[in-house]
């Protein structure tokens, strides 16, 4: 089975995630795309973090009508920071060496690849497909991965991608460029302004009834 990983706070879930999840899991040719909301992002202060059980419901609700996408807690029962590495493990762990694993990170993310944690490691353990992020170009691979790593990644021409010795790939996506932060949504959800066409109808109505974004720090 081959398991498409989107991971991230998901703070609210927006279209921006659910559109770029649809075009990887096409592009990649994934059995199906499993979002990990994250309990502590590890590599930025939380700030206003709606709570856990209220993240995983609006991500539940926004998923639901799709039988390719999945959602998975396992970063929230962990609990504390939360480290790509030990999730991709755990996922080995369950699913078993035959499943094929494709971390999905934007270019952002990607550009600062050198600081991930026991980076060598995943990708030895998992491919790597990067969605372009508006305004954020992606650096190319020998500047973004630490120099060993790089080296070992090779391009093919005909396939369009990069390969290194684990036989894992670095592939950069086609993706649709949907200028969407959950920063933004969080303000206009604050500023008590509609979020109709932005997040879905479901997700909406968890925000309103929760008041998850009512605070005036958001």
């Amino acid at each position: 089975m081959h398991i498409a990983i989107l991971g991230g706070t998901f703070n609210p879930v927006h279209y921006g995630h659910l559109r770029g999840a649809e075009e990887a899991r096409e592009e990649l040719s994934a059995d199906k795309v499993l979002f990990i909301p994250t309990a502590l992002p590890p590599h930025k202060t939380p700030g206003a973090l709606a709570p856990a059980g209220a993240r995983l419901r609006m991500l539940g609700e926004a998923v639901k009508r799709n039988p390719l996408f999945d959602v998975s807690d396992i970063e929230i029962k962990r609990g504390g920071r939360s480290y790509t590495i030990d999730t991709l493990r755990e996922l080995m762990a369950l699913h078993g060496e035959a499943a094929e694993l494709t971390l999905i990170i934007g270019s952002d993310s990607f550009n600062e690849l050198r600081s991930w944690f026991k980076i060598k490691e995943i990708v030895s353990i998992a491919s790597i497909a990067v969605f372009k992020r508006p305004g954020v170009p992606a650096k190319e691979p020998g500047e973004a991965l630490p120099v060993e790593l790089a080296d070992d990644f090779c391009y093919d021409l005909v396939k369009g991608y990069y390969t290194n010795s684990s036989g894992k790939k670095l592939i950069f996506l086609d993706s649709t460029l949907l200028d969407i932060s959950s920063t933004a949504i969080r303000k206009m959800a604050c500023a008590g302004r509609s979020l109709g066409y932005i997040v879905p109808h479901g997700v909406i109505d968890i925000i309103l009834n929760e008041r998850l974004y009512a605070a005036e720090e958001v």
